[in-house]
């Protein structure tokens, strides 16, 4: 298998992932419709032990942005390397000591200053995934809410959001499918213009 057709692979089946989650999500509160009702009919003041996860469908999503993080620490050093040896390139290596395990430092750098590629990290998918490591970030340091320095992040930005109430992330589903488009766009774009 061609390593396009790897990340290729590795992408269409996150894609798939992404909407069996979704499924179960819309299922799980279609089966507990009851609960939710109650839980946001009842006084403020009394104690209901849960009858369902409120925050399901954070967990599952936060979940895609966890594993999205792992597909491109993986990936990109592999096309990268892979990519070297074919043009008998020397690289540095990525490990976690490298700007703190930031992958997208790593392969900045190593195209930049190593290989010399013109490529314009100003805009486009890598530019949104710089973003989404941000967003990550929180998820991951934060508990899921949002740090103050992501305040402006997220203006304008669709699929995700964060609720007036009690300032956690709302992730919609559609942000996980435009972030695995954008992964898969920066793979490909590393590919081709290596």
């Amino acid at each position: 298998m061609k390593l396009s057709d790897r990340y290729k692979y590795e992408c269409d089946t996150f894609r798939l992932l992404i909407e069996e989650f979704e499924n179960q999500v819309n299922n799980y509160y279609e089966k507990n419709e009851q609960y939710i009702n109650e839980m946001v009919a009842h006084d403020v003041d009394e104690y209901l032990p849960p009858k369902f996860i409120p925050n399901y469908k954070l967990i599952l999503t936060t979940f895609l942005l966890i594993e999205a993080q792992g597909l491109l620490d993986f990936f990109i050093p592999i096309i990268v390397n892979s990519l070297a040896r074919i043009k008998n390139v020397s690289v540095s290596d990525f490990d976690e000591t490298w700007k703190n395990g930031n992958v997208l430092c790593w392969v900045k750098h190593v195209l930049k200053e190593e290989i010399g590629l013109k490529y314009d990290f100003n805009q486009g998918s890598y530019c949104k995934l710089k973003e989404f490591y941000r967003i990550r970030n929180d998820l991951i340091h934060y508990g899921g809410y949002l740090s103050d320095r992501n305040k402006k992040l997220l203006e304008g930005k669709k699929g995700i959001r964060v609720s007036e109430i009690s300032q956690l992330y709302v992730i919609e589903f559609s942000y996980c499918r435009d972030l695995i488009n954008d992964i898969e766009e920066f793979f490909s774009d590393i590919h081709k213009n290596f």
